[in-house]
């Protein structure tokens, strides 16, 4: 990596240049844990968390758990599915493909009590004990298509980001995935829609992401992340390398 790239990461991204690439954090630095991917930065990583749309191991789960690892933790809300996408088309609507807003969020997304989200997730994974991951902490999947949200403990932005990921295009997730670049874009535009407390859910990625849209404009990287406009992921793609 040039001492040139080196400053402008510190400078612009104001991270450290040794846990960056031209592409984003180091893979290394996003390792699964137990191939699970957690949503939490007290794990020590912020783990990969493929699109249950497109990932070729769409069968394995996409966990989101408790960020203080707390599993008393109590935040909840009480809007539906349909309001969740509507918030969410409300305020990207004009930069999703048509065909991408055809395909409802709201009909993949499963919002459930303590108890049901409790039973039904140990259903599907009865394994996660083994894998050191307590299962009370967990408060939203993705999987095999379909997004399960535990409504008493996540809070409504945890809904925002993986109802976000559903009209997000194929092409950026595949593109900046390997970096974890695409968490950091997805959890900024969450940060545009919830007004609280998102901190633990991809902190660096999403500085990253704040930083790169200054550079390039919102609306460049919105075209990207909605649209996998080539141009515009180009430009994005420039920006992380410090073009």
């Amino acid at each position: 990596m040039s001492g040139e790239h080196d400053d402008w990461v510190k400078r612009y991204l104001g991270v450290d240049p040794q846990s960056y690439s031209p592409d984003g954090p180091r893979a290394a630095q996003a390792a699964p844990l137990q191939d699970v991917a957690l949503d939490q930065q007290t794990a020590g990583q912020e783990p990969a968390r493929p699109d249950p749309k497109q990932s070729a191991e769409a069968d394995e789960p996409d966990l989101l758990l408790d960020p203080e690892g707390n599993m008393d933790t109590k935040k909840g809300f009480t809007k539906t599915p349909e309001e969740v996408e509507k918030d969410v088309t409300d305020k990207f609507g004009k930069f999703i493909p048509k065909k991408q807003l055809d395909d409802h969020a709201s009909k993949v997304t499963n919002f459930q009590d303590d108890a049901t989200f409790q039973k039904e997730l140990n259903a599907r994974h009865p394994d996660l004990a083994k894998q050191g991951i307590d299962p009370k902490t967990v408060m939203g999947e993705s999987f095999e298509g379909k997004i399960f949200i535990n409504k008493d403990k996540a809070d409504v932005g945890t809904a925002y980001h993986e109802q976000m990921h559903h009209y997000s295009s194929s092409k950026f997730n595949d593109k900046f995935g390997a970096s974890k670049f695409h968490e950091g874009v997805t959890e900024y535009f969450t940060r545009q829609l919830y007004s609280g407390d998102r901190s633990g859910h991809y902190d660096t990625q999403e500085a990253t992401a704040k930083a790169v849209a200054k550079k390039v404009g919102e609306d460049v990287l919105k075209k990207a992340y909605f649209e996998g406009d080539e141009d515009a992921m180009k430009k994005v793609s420039d920006a992380l390398a410090g073009k």
